[in-house]
């Protein structure tokens, strides 16, 4: 399978299904980059998103309203899409931030899956040097985030029709 594992970027053309926010950074095309067009190559499989609300300047509730509207463009061209990257920095509630995407991506839209950025471990020297969005092993973040999500994907069911 073929797609290009870009971050989703829309453009005033492809905006054209998204109100509110046709001005704002993901939405203008800054980037040269328009998942839209991008999505509707022959060749390409299914699309990727890439989700970092805080570097974008928006708001965490906004995410939601992110991974939707890029469900319904791969809804609109019937291909799969799938939330690459996503992450919630350190110093936040990352189980009240990222869990309400993550439902999204369940219960609201047939989103094939989705991959938080990223895992990280600590060693007896020390945590590795990762950036601030790192979820460690042994942490309820970690069990709620990873193992329950990924339960609960596993149970999903694949259904376009959403």
């Amino acid at each position: 399978m073929v797609s290009l594992g870009d971050e989703g970027w829309l453009t005033s053309t492809s905006a054209s299904t998204v109100q509110n926010y046709e001005q704002s950074y993901a939405y203008t095309g800054y980037e040269g980059v328009d998942f839209q067009k991008n999505l509707a190559i022959p060749t390409l499989d299914y699309g990727t998103v890439h989700m970092y609300f805080d570097q974008w300047g928006y708001n965490y509730s906004w995410g939601s309203t992110w991974i939707a509207q890029h469900n319904a463009i791969g809804k609109a061209l019937n291909k799969p899409v799938l939330l690459e990257e996503y992450a919630v920095p350190e110093g936040m509630d990352r189980i009240a931030t990222a869990g309400p995407w993550q439902d999204t991506v369940l219960r609201q839209t047939s989103v094939a899956g989705d991959m938080m950025w990223q895992f990280g471990t600590r060693f007896p020297s020390g945590a590795l040097p990762l950036d601030n969005y790192a979820v460690f092993w042994n942490t309820t973040e970690l069990a709620v985030l990873g193992a329950q999500h990924v339960r609960d994907m596993a149970a999903k069911r694949a259904v376009a029709t959403l």
